[in-house]
């Protein structure tokens, strides 16, 4: 025998799991399901508060404590669908206990059917469902996006945006904000002598310490590499060095790596905000901590260097102006915008050379940068015969109205985290793709760490030589030893999806740092450029040590190997004496300008 229509719905009612009750259009309940009354019996409820006949609404607007603002926003979703004011409504909603985290999702309907005779629904369907599974993935792929895997603290982003936070709280009290910044010394060696699961064990137990040390409510994140940053809410200069007194306390003591106690040491820079008048340090910013906090973090990490040169182990406190920078930096990123737009940015391209014998050539032209190897010092050759290398590298120049050149020093630093950056960036790309296409020649750009870190790197670049008719082999992408070194993991990724593409890639500056070889092994590279610095000390046992093993290294791999910064004739003959065959600086040729910068449309 059949069952009738109603039955079949009442065992559909029953069989639901999730918590179910039809509403008449008074907001009391009708109809509940067990799923409801299990619930509420489980959790204290009722019957004559959980049952039929009583009054959702009336349950919802009485609720006292914790739940009381969530209740009475259910109460008053469900008013509105049962006014016909609203089509629906859903809400998410934490319920949990001391000892169980959960969360439910409250969903409304209005219940089909005759209308009331003022036109309004018959009645409404609540559910509850039980979301905790789908709550704690979200929050678990939420703290796998935004902490570092290995040691589970914050990372740059997430920190940059608790500082933002911050320096907006800090101009309502007038309070400061410190930023510390600490690197460690030694870590280098521990990576190459013990390796790296060594070297992640004491980065490992170096953050756990760290942590311990600080405050609650401070924030601390690892910012890639061997480097961590503080954040330090309601802080002075003068507490955010006793700070970084006990964090290097905490970072020198010593840890157990396989029976064996290592130690290390910490090179800490502190900047702060001005005292009594945080927002005001950023002249004109419509949003004070986003511009402010890019400011001190990169005072804090200059700091940081400078602790580095007077001989590491040693906290320095940022001394300049941060008012000042702040004001200089809106005034260049001002400046740089227009002479985007008013083509006074140029892109110049100095060969990759081979290195063999040819006659002197021409002197470097007056104001020449000295950021990129275009600086010709005194005896330095020419290019004379010496045979080219069917590429080079795009070197930025900016000349200002009157003829006068701006360094690079003076602008790409202070602007790189500015909007005005990436659309230079782009500029860049796009320009040096199309005049490369137009004199078929291949040739390489420069990308900063900003440029590394931007998700929308690799869709520009592509773009830029699909826009130019530029094949992708035909460009090379050159990320320095430094940005690597600061985000390796998104290194990784980027370079691998530009040779993934066809894209060429080269790591610059290469022995100017501490590049663990393994790091250097693993990326996805073509090309090895070793830094300037490296090529002009060559007359020092230790320089020629590290470049004839990174040629080596760059050999054995199938990469190849340029010699950056030969600027004279002893750095070329010094070089051939490597046996290195490439070379790149004002002895073999140099940088001649070849296309306007023009702003991407």
């Amino acid at each position: 025998m059949e069952r009738a229509g109603p039955d079949i719905l009442a065992d559909v009612l029953a069989s639901l799991p999730a918590h179910t009750a039809v509403l008449g259009p008074d907001g009391r309940l009708l109809v509940v399901n067990d799923a409801w009354t299990r619930f509420c019996a489980d959790n204290g409820g009722a019957e004559e508060r959980c049952g039929p006949g009583s009054s959702y609404l009336e349950v919802c607007e009485a609720t006292t404590g914790e739940m009381r603002e969530e209740s009475l926003e259910v109460a008053a979703g469900v008013r509105r669908v049962l006014s016909g004011e609203a089509a629906g409504f859903i809400m998410d909603y934490e319920c949990s206990s001391p000892t169980q985290e959960r969360w439910f999702q409250v969903s409304v309907v209005p219940l089909r059917g005759a209308p009331t005779p003022d036109g309004r629904p018959p009645g409404a369907v609540v559910v509850h469902s039980d979301i905790t599974a789908r709550k704690l993935d979200e929050a678990a792929l939420l703290h796998e996006a935004t902490h570092d895997p290995l040691i589970g603290l914050v990372d740059r982003a997430l920190l940059v945006a608790e500082l933002r936070r911050e320096l907006q709280r800090a101009s309502g009290d007038g309070s400061q904000v410190s930023v510390l910044f600490l690197d460690l010394d030694g870590f280098k060696a521990v990576n190459d002598s013990l390796g790296h699961r060594a070297g992640d064990e004491l980065l490992r137990a170096t953050a756990g310490r760290l942590r311990a040390v600080l405050r609650p409510g401070d924030h601390l994140a690892r910012m890639g590499g061997d480097e961590f940053v503080a954040v330090l809410p309601r802080t002075g200069p003068a507490t955010a060095r006793r700070l970084a007194r006990r964090l290097a306390t905490a970072a020198r003591a010593p840890v157990d790596l396989d029976g064996m106690p290592v130690t290390v040491s910490a090179s800490i820079g502190i900047a702060a905000t001005d005292a009594g008048t945080p927002a005001k340090a950023v002249a004109g910013a419509a949003d004070p901590g986003t511009s402010q906090a890019d400011d001190l973090l990169a005072a804090a990490d200059q700091a940081m260097y400078r602790a580095k040169q007077r001989g590491r182990s040693r906290t320095e406190v940022f001394a300049g102006d941060l008012r000042a920078r702040a004001e200089e930096r809106t005034e260049v990123e001002g400046q740089l915008g227009a002479a985007l737009q008013l083509d006074e940015l140029q892109l110049f391209r100095q060969p990759v050379m081979s290195l063999d014998d040819g006659a002197d050539g021409p002197s470097a032209p007056e104001g020449s940068s000295a950021r990129d190897g275009s600086d010709r010092p005194d005896g330095a050759g020419g290019p004379g015969g010496r045979r080219p290398v069917e590429d080079g590298e795009a070197l930025l120049r900016w000349f200002a109205p009157d003829g006068r050149l701006r360094s690079p020093d003076s602008f790409l630093d202070l602007t790189a985290h500015a909007p005005v950056a990436r659309a230079v960036t782009r500029a860049v790309l796009l320009s040096a793709a199309t005049a490369a296409a137009a004199a078929g020649c291949r040739v390489s750009v420069n990308i900063g760490l900003p440029d590394l870190r931007d998700p929308g790197l690799v869709d520009v670049v592509l773009a830029a030589c699909a826009q130019a008719g530029l094949p992708p082999a035909s460009l090379t992408v050159e990320v320095s030893e430094q940005a690597v070194m600061v985000e390796p993991d998104r290194a990784h990724r980027v370079l691998g999806a530009l040779r993934g593409h066809g894209v060429r890639t080269a790591l610059d500056d290469v022995g100017r740092g501490r590049l663990p070889l393994a790091l250097l092994v693993s990326l996805p590279l073509d090309e090895v450029k070793l830094d300037r610095s490296v090529t002009r000390s060559l007359h020092r046992q230790a320089s020629r040590a590290v470049a004839h093993g990174l040629s080596v290294v760059a050999a054995d791999l199938g990469l190849r190997f340029v010699a950056c910064g030969v600027q004279t004739e002893a750095d070329r003959g010094a070089v051939t004496d490597l046996g290195v065959r490439l070379g790149q600086g004002w002895a073999l040729g140099p940088p001649e300008p070849w296309t306007v910068v023009r702003a991407a449309r």
